[in-house]
């Protein structure tokens, strides 16, 4: 749990993110969250709280390795 935003941000990017929130904005970024805190890992990935630079919300943000789940 000792990464910094930086690490965070490189291993979220790795594998592309998508948005599959119900009335999401398919154009968000990644760009568009700050990175509070890392809630849960798995096998498959990570569990962060961010938050949406705009508006404030928070939300969970799963970011899934893909080369592990392409694996299995």
């Amino acid at each position: 749990m000792g990464e910094t935003d930086g690490e965070i941000s490189k291993s979220m990017t790795a594998g592309g993110a998508q948005s599959m929130m119900k009335g999401a904005n398919p154009n968000a970024k990644l760009e568009d969250f700050q990175i509070k805190k890392m809630i849960g890992r798995g096998t498959f990935g990570k569990v962060y709280i961010v938050e949406h630079i705009e508006d404030g919300k928070l939300y969970a943000m799963k970011c899934i390795r893909k080369d592990l789940v392409l694996e299995n």
